[in-house]
């Protein structure tokens, strides 16, 4: 497995928010990688999202890493997120300087043939074969709905005035419920875990053909984050890649 990060503040914010984080297994076991975007305002965020990912990823290492049951592991990235959560409402509701802020998360695990993605919010995964690109996700966000139910097409979505407002997020309520979603994969394909600075910056298409042209971890990252930056920069960028 090839795996590389980026995160960076982008062109228009003070601070960044995002986080991410990653958990290899060498041997008998899974792996997991993490992107998160916290919201609450500068610190705020910033506290949320390291919050999520850091629980997220200790929660893995302590009870999931070497297991090879994927019905098991799904359960258990459950009860991850649910910890997680847990963790950035016990901050929120401790310091009124952190109140209200909350995050976004996607997770990819892989686990023998197996990708397991979860997410809440709009932080999105994908999966890159030499032929296809596929969004493994689906956003929790006002426009999302109104697209699926028919109230704008996506073209609109993108300009639409509420286009920034999740309908789910960690922070938010006790009981938040992820969405999970498992596939199969092939050695060679590429997953990419990444947050709305991206993805409201670069189609989908355009990031499909910088995976099967750049080819390395490290040069995707860069590649992403740069043409996000070209296209206005007015989030925070985080990539993860990872070539299976």
């Amino acid at each position: 497995m090839e795996i590389f990060a980026k995160s960076d503040i982008g062109r228009k914010r003070s601070c960044n928010e995002d986080s991410y984080g990653y958990s290899i297994s060498s041997g008998i076991g899974c792996s997991l990688f993490v992107v998160a975007d916290g919201m609450g305002g500068a610190k705020a965020g910033n506290v949320a999202s390291r919050i999520a990912v850091t629980a997220m990823i200790e929660y893995f290492e302590e009870h999931l890493k070497k297991l090879s049951d994927v019905n098991q592991i799904c359960d258990g990235l459950h009860q991850g997120v649910a910890h997680a959560n847990q963790l950035v409402m016990e901050a929120a509701a401790g310091s009124e300087e952190y109140r209200g802020m909350g995050t976004t998360i996607v997770c990819a695990c892989i686990v023998e043939k197996y990708l397991i993605v979860l997410n809440v919010g709009d932080s999105r995964g994908y999966l890159i074969t030499g032929k296809s690109g596929t969004q493994l996700t689906e956003d929790h966000s006002y426009v999302e709905h109104l697209v699926k139910t028919g109230q704008i097409d996506r073209t609109e979505a993108k300009s639409h005035p509420r286009r920034n407002e999740i309908t789910r997020a960690l922070g938010a309520i006790p009981n938040v419920q992820a969405d999970l979603f498992l596939y199969d994969y092939r050695e060679g394909n590429w997953v990419i875990l990444c947050t709305d600075g991206l993805t409201r910056m670069v189609e989908d298409r355009e990031l499909f053909r910088v995976v099967r042209k750049e080819g390395k971890p490290e040069r995707i990252c860069d590649k992403l984050v740069e043409l996000a930056n070209r296209g206005g920069g007015l989030d925070n960028i985080t990539v993860v890649a990872a070539k299976l």
